[in-house]
């Protein structure tokens, strides 16, 4: 298997997860929320609803805010793997990886934030998106050429 088809498999985990049930309440669809919807509401400390009522600590808070804009990641690694740098794509697959490590924190329930029996398996493909684009970035970034010094710093000045 190539680790080009690893980023793209975890390119479309994530794509479907946006439109799956990830939790089991508040939703328009049947006693489900869509992972498009749980992004909306994971920003609820700094975006309020005025239907959903939200009292959190400041870590849990921070962790809400934290998951929902690792989101981004998604197109940060699209944009790595596009550029070929082995340094990016490292870089990214990193990111990703501390992405799955933030986003575990549903399934954890810290702080009580959620029952992990309300997780649909939206969540738990979106959050496998991300350890296996990780994978797959970490191990595309090893098959990448290394640049030197010279490649990447331009000389100021040639001399005599």
């Amino acid at each position: 298997m190539k680790p080009l088809y690893l980023v793209l498999g975890a390119g479309l985990m994530y794509v479907i997860a946006w439109f799956v049930p990830v939790h089991a309440a508040l939703g328009h669809l049947p006693d489900a929320i869509p992972g498009a919807e749980a992004v909306r509401a994971a920003l609820i400390p700094i975006w309020p609803d005025e239907g959903i009522s939200f009292e959190a600590s400041r870590f849990l808070s921070a962790l809400y805010i934290a998951s929902a804009f690792t989101n981004v990641l998604a197109l940060v690694l699209a944009l790595a793997v596009w550029s070929g740098k082995r340094a990016e794509v490292t870089q990214a697959g990193w990111a990703c990886l501390v992405a799955g490590l933030i986003n575990a924190h549903w399934v954890l329930g810290l702080e009580g934030s959620v029952d992990a029996s309300d997780l649909r398996a939206g969540y738990f493909l979106w959050w496998l998106s991300f350890v296996v684009a990780a994978a797959g970035a970490l191990w595309l970034a090893r098959q990448l050429p290394a640049r030197t010094v010279e490649e990447t710093v331009p000389r100021a000045v040639e001399g005599p």
